[in-house]
């Protein structure tokens, strides 16, 4: 009977090793494709810098110039 329950505890232990190496597997494998998700997330510098000049360039062609902004006094007569 001691022996039955022996191989019985050591194909538990056994069993409970199978299960820590195939979660050990896992947790690689997620740590991996949370690596490369985290990678194709990255904005390169130099591409930050260069949208952060494209939004400038577009935001200046956006302004509208001081001079057109004044009503002419020719305009500001109503006439009927």
């Amino acid at each position: 009977m001691l022996a039955d329950r022996t191989k019985m505890l050591a194909d538990w232990t056994k069993m409970l090793a199978d299960w820590t190496k195939m979660l050990a597997d896992w947790t690689k494998i997620l740590a991996d494709r949370t690596k490369m998700l985290a990678d194709r997330t990255k904005i390169p510098a130099d591409r930050t810098k260069m949208l952060a000049d494209r939004t400038k360039i577009l935001a200046d062609r956006s302004k509208i110039p001081a001079d057109r902004t004044k009503i002419p006094a020719d305009r500001t007569t109503i006439t009927a």
